[in-house]
């Protein structure tokens, strides 16, 4: 069978922009999207764009990420359907990407089959495990990452055909900017330098030599700039790294319960490459029986060490690229513990070992014949769930509503729920979901679900059910409420204050904010926040204590704070008044 390239490649970005074409109008995920658009446009224009690239504490290092983000939010406002654009056309580019990198294969092992290349990439494209990055505007992380990690990886192959090892240079830079669109991207230096090292060669004599040398062209840059990167991030913050501490303070596992939840979390991403259905945005617990599917991934993995197969290599370093994954799950650092987003990579060089494997058995039975209506059989049915998911994800009321089906026992996902029904109109139901989640979340973990449903009330002129809903929410949880958290009570008490039907209602509500900004304080030592509290303090009518919160806030507030001088004033004023 034999196929025009040209058209090929045009077939290609069709049926991309096909399956994903619903996404294009799916707006804004309630669940990092807003956030981040929102901290975008507060800080348009941004004058700073160097600083995305100095180290900073925050756990997640994505400056080149965040500056797409921020070119969305100058060029045309961060509109939802462009940036959704923006990732169908980078997972378009990747099933092309996949595309020019299976054709080296194919030359590398049976140059006459030219149509494996067109099938792998469709394969990878229509995979509906991929639906999670490319539907949601902050899983272009998982887009960008792997498009820069594709191209570090073609210039390594086009190296080997060309016999040129300065090709390792550009596959090194392409793998830095791929690291800077999502760490984990790291891993794939290991993986590509075996892959370098694996991959057939005429002369046995010159051309291994030329890999290895290819192989330290690519691996020496990239290691000093990591260095340069680890020392001043370590010479900035030390021991005090947050990103660093984040990881330890949220890791608990025994070395025994580590070996076991890595077999787990690897048996079950392998199975999912292979069966993605069910497909679930919020993948919190999975079956014990994946253990024994992990120990048989590692089997494959030792046996596939000493088959020395192209088909068979690329299939292992697909699981591999599964291990940060599982270091995710074991750290607990991501919204959920398990993500489809994360094989995103994985599916790229599993969708072309499989096809390389396929026809090397079909090679080996003589059964050339049945191998393209085998992949088409296979690609029918995979595409008609890729474009069923998109369908889900183009709406947060569905997408919800199909996640709770599949994990009830997620607390956050009923507030979550709730906001999409709020937005469809549909405000009982929402009531109901967050005394649900309200009444599960017993020990103050999701703090939405109690000011969601307050605010609720609030709106309903029911402000005495509020006050007390978030009341008991702060006296269950005194002094265990993040900064986060007490925020979060401060917006629902300052909407008690102006919603207030009564003197008695309001008075109430200055309570509960003095309380919870004195908390706030403690936690963050922000002299604005006593500024607040003076504030308060002052319309509650205690002058002494506004007097000494507003002395206190002149003295700690930098000099350039705007309400410096008015703390100053302000304290003066409440002393005379003594």
């Amino acid at each position: 069978m034999k196929l025009n390239t040209r058209f090929q490649i045009l077939f290609l970005i069709f049926v991309m922009l096909g399956v994903y074409y619903p996404a294009l109008f799916g707006g804004y995920n309630s669940v990092d999207d807003r956030d981040m658009v929102n901290s975008i446009l507060n800080q348009i224009p941004y004058d700073n764009w160097l600083g995305l690239f100095r180290p900073s504490q925050k756990f997640y290092y994505r400056p080149l990420l965040m500056l797409t983000y921020i070119i969305d939010a100058s060029l045309w406002g961060s509109l939802p359907f462009f940036m959704h654009l923006e990732n169908l056309l980078l997972h378009a580019a990747n099933a092309l990407l996949v595309f020019f990198i299976s054709r080296q294969v194919v030359t590398s092992t049976d140059a006459k089959i030219t149509v494996l290349p067109f099938f792998s990439a469709l394969l990878f494209g229509l995979h509906p495990i991929a639906s999670e990055s490319v539907c949601w505007i902050s899983g272009r992380t998982d887009l960008m990452g792997t498009f820069f990690v594709l191209l570090s990886f073609l210039s390594l192959v086009y190296g080997l055909k060309k016999g040129s090892v300065w090709f390792g240079a550009p596959a090194a830079l392409f793998l830095m900017v791929g690291i800077m669109s999502k760490e984990v991207m790291l891993f794939f230096l290991p993986l590509a330098v075996f892959l370098v090292l694996r991959w057939p060669v005429d002369n046995a004599g010159l051309q291994r030599g030329k890999q290895w040398v290819l192989s330290g062209i690519f691996i020496l840059p990239f290691m000093l700039l990591t260095g340069f990167y680890g020392i001043v991030r370590f010479m900035s913050y030390g021991s005090g790294d947050q990103g660093f501490l984040h990881v330890l303070n949220n890791y608990a596992y025994t070395p025994f319960h580590t070996i076991r939840v890595c077999f787990k979390v690897l048996g079950f991403y392998v199975k999912k490459l292979f069966l993605p259905l069910p497909l679930n945005f919020a993948i919190i617990q999975v079956n014990d029986q994946y253990v024994w599917l992990g120990m048989l991934v590692l089997a494959f993995l030792l046996f596939a060490l000493f088959r020395r197969r192209l088909g068979t290599d690329l299939l292992a370093v697909s699981f591999c690229l599964v291990l940060p994954a599982v270091i995710i799950a074991l750290a607990r650092v991501a919204w959920t513990p398990l993500a489809e987003r994360y094989l995103y990579l994985p599916a790229v060089f599993w969708s072309i070992g499989i096809v390389t494997l396929l026809h090397e058995g079909c090679k080996r039975m003589d059964l050339q014949k049945l191998l393209v209506p085998a992949l088409v059989i296979l690609l029918l049915p995979l595409g008609w769930v890729t474009t069923s998911r998109a369908m889900i994800w183009h709406d947060n009321l569905q997408l919800y509503g199909d996640t709770i089906r599949k994990s009830p026992e997620f607390l956050p996902l009923y507030n979550e729920y709730a906001v999409a029904l709020v937005e469809n109109g549909r405000i009982l139901e929402a009531e109901q979901y967050l005394d649900k989640g309200r009444q599960m979340d017993s020990q103050g973990a999701v703090l939405a679900v109690h000011t969601n449903q307050a605010s609720l009330l609030i709106n309903e002129g029911q402000i005495e059910e509020a006050m007390k809903l978030i009341d008991d929410f702060v006296t269950v949880n005194v002094g265990k409420l993040s900064v986060h958290q007490l925020k979060g009570v401060i917006t629902v008490g300052e909407q008690i204050k102006l919603k207030a039907a009564t003197p008695e209602q309001a008075e109430v509500a200055n309570k509960l904010l003095v309380d919870v900004y004195d908390q706030l304080y403690l936690a963050t030592k922000d002299p604005f926040v006593r500024y607040r509290q003076a504030q308060l303090a002052m319309f509650m009518g205690d002058r002494d204590l506004a007097g000494k919160y507003f002395e206190q806030t002149y003295v700690a507030a930098p000099t350039s704070a705007h309400y410096k001088q008015a703390a100053r004033v302000l304290a003066e004023k409440m002393k005379a008044e003594r």
